[in-house]
């Protein structure tokens, strides 16, 4: 399904880089700069990893839900964070969260869980989840997000484009017109950034290829 303990040196615990800056820039783009007006929206960042970002939003008085398939990152996450955490076991996942519910990671197969668990999302923060994933399995990751997306949902995901011949990935190509068809039936779609990767090292010391662009597209809920 996910390709996901590969291309770290750390475990396979996804550490991106940067992304707190890209949401600093995003969000209010995403939220129609609601994101500081208005408190407790609710945020799905799927197979999260430990990013920083779950705090930020945290922080900001936001409901984020996180969703992980490797529990080093999480118990990583809360201690890195100086968080407190309680544990709850459900049926097919472990529920991280802290004291006040407002920060929650379910240690799960993204695919398993039930989408009425979940609950529906303002804002999904998608960088390092579709990529991830195999491509036969991007159809029904495609409608698990479009399940738990509430009516105005606005929907950031970062996406890679380049020429899958000469880098298989993870990070995989999801080619522009590929995300249309998974999600045009649901969402508007537009491109706000793209920002070059050429010869960006990888965590397992790779270099992505010259020709090599990382490409952030809005989805907003029709």
């Amino acid at each position: 399904m996910i390709e996901w303990n590969t291309g770290a040196k750390d475990g396979g615990i996804k550490t991106l880089v940067g992304i707190k800056l890209v949401l600093t820039i995003s969000c209010p783009i995403i939220l129609e700069n609601s994101l500081t007006e208005k408190n407790n929206l609710a945020f799905l960042i799927p197979l999260c990893g430990k990013t920083i970002d779950m705090k930020w939003l945290y922080d900001l008085g936001h409901t984020v839900v996180g969703i992980e398939g490797v529990e080093q990152a999480i118990l990583d996450f809360f201690k890195e964070q100086s968080l407190e955490y309680v544990r709850t076991e459900g049926a097919g996942f472990s529920l991280f969260k802290t004291p006040d519910s407002r920060l929650k990671i379910y240690l799960t197969d993204l695919f398993k869980i039930p989408t009425n668990v979940l609950g529906k999302f303002d804002a999904i923060w998608d960088r390092g989840s579709l990529v991830a994933i195999y491509p036969k399995d991007r159809e029904l990751y495609a409608k698990r997000m479009k399940e738990v997306a509430a009516d105005k949902c606005k929907y950031l995901v970062a996406v890679m484009h380049h020429d899958p011949e000469k880098f298989a990935g993870p990070p995989r190509n999801v080619f522009k017109e590929e995300l249309f068809k998974l999600y045009e039936d649901t969402f508007n779609i537009e491109e706000i950034d793209r920002i070059s990767r050429a010869n960006v090292p990888l965590g397992d010391g790779t270099l992505f290829i010259e020709d090599s662009w990382e490409v952030l597209y809005l989805l907003r809920h029709k």
